[in-house]
């Protein structure tokens, strides 16, 4: 059992929890359409009559919609609290007959002679220290497609900033890292506000215990695209991903065919993965010391470094671009020992709204 799983498990965690009520579902159906139609490229009735094999569905919401489109699926889900819940789910839409067979086993044990059309490993393989060669494990499970979730190096910056101010505000008001009520409490009054501008189906809750509270979450979760492009296996290609990036195929003429060069955009987007924002650009010495204060800051919030002994504000004078500043202030800040002062500078900055671009999807395709 991975670290992750357990911790889950332990506190009867559904990480990717969806509010219950007609609104947000349809939301969240409309959201996983443009996630497959406008970024994964694969139209919402390629789906019909497919066979997919699904990793970690959680309580079966995602599973559930790619059913809704006409798909046929075998779940491998390891917490087996929710099995009940994703039966009860797909009997109360009338698709029990699409939801094949639920297994109780991790990737690392889960064995099948069968190969699917889609094989899907959502929002865990991060967690894991054998990612890739469990990458490679789901390519055997597959004859057409294969979707992953990765923590990107660069886009977790912003999110791990937010995970460390959580951390520091826990430590300086002495809260008791037990008392759910207190720290609940604590992440409403510096998050709530920019959490709901995201429009997003799932709870505050819980992302509050999957993404600020989760100890699992450090710099050995992260990886760059280019470490999976390296180990592909024979005949399989980069497909589609979101955040879209791929501009390939922008601008040209059908008949004029092009070696692609994927590579080339990927580095080019990297200041748009790190603020969301597209516009943005950074030096490369900015894009160097983010990555590196990233992964400092996630080891921080999991416990693993004090980031006062290896980093301090005056180490962040290459912060130069605008939406950087904010961020150097912000470290100067906790230098006078008065959270509620950093706190409330943090809640005023523009740095609070900027989530980045931290869970990337990525599409594999045989040719």
């Amino acid at each position: 059992m991975n670290d992750q799983l357990d911790f889950y498990n332990k506190n009867k965690i559904n990480p990717v929890e969806i509010k219950s009520d007609k609104k947000f579902f349809n939301l969240h159906h409309h959201q996983r359409r443009n996630l497959y139609e406008n970024h994964l490229k694969i139209p919402m009735s390629w789906f019909q009559n497919k066979d997919f094999l699904e990793f970690g569905p959680n309580s079966g919401d995602n599973a559930l919609i790619t059913c809704m489109w006409g798909g046929n699926g075998i779940l491998v889900e390891p917490h087996s609290f929710v099995h009940t819940q994703i039966q009860q789910l797909f009997e109360k839409y009338r698709l029990e007959h699409n939801l094949q067979e639920i297994y109780s086993e991790t990737l690392e044990i889960f064995e099948s002679n069968r190969t699917f059309d889609l094989v899907i490993a959502e929002g865990f393989l991060h967690a894991i220290s054998n990612r890739i060669e469990m990458l490679m494990k789901l390519f055997r499970f597959s004859h057409d497609k294969v979707i992953i979730t990765y923590s990107n190096c660069y886009g977790f910056f912003f999110e791990s900033l937010k995970r460390f101010v959580f951390r520091k505000a826990i430590q300086m008001k002495n809260i008791d890292e037990k008392n759910w009520s207190l720290l609940l409490d604590l992440a409403e009054d510096i998050f709530r506000n920019a959490f709901e501008k995201l429009k997003t189906a799932r709870t505050f809750e819980s992302w509050v215990k999957d993404v600020l509270l989760n100890p699992c979450i450090t710099s050995e979760s992260l990886n760059d695209l280019p470490d999976f492009l390296e180990k592909l296996p024979p005949n399989w290609k980069y497909y589609s991903g979101s955040p879209a990036w791929d501009l390939s195929f922008l601008y040209c003429w059908y008949k004029d065919i092009k070696e692609e060069n994927i590579m080339e955009y990927y580095l080019q987007s990297i200041p748009f993965f790190i603020t969301g924002k597209r516009e943005d650009s950074f030096s490369s010495i900015e894009v160097a010391k983010i990555k590196s204060l990233t992964e400092l800051m996630l080891d921080f919030s999991s416990n693993i470094n004090q980031v006062e002994d290896r980093i301090s504000a005056s180490d962040l004078t290459v912060f130069q671009q605008k939406s950087l500043i904010d961020v150097k202030n912000l470290f100067w800040s906790f230098q006078t020992s008065n959270i509620d002062y950093t706190l409330d500078f943090y809640k005023d900055s523009c740095i609070s709204d900027f989530w980045g671009m931290p869970h990337h999807y990525v599409c594999f395709s045989l040719r």
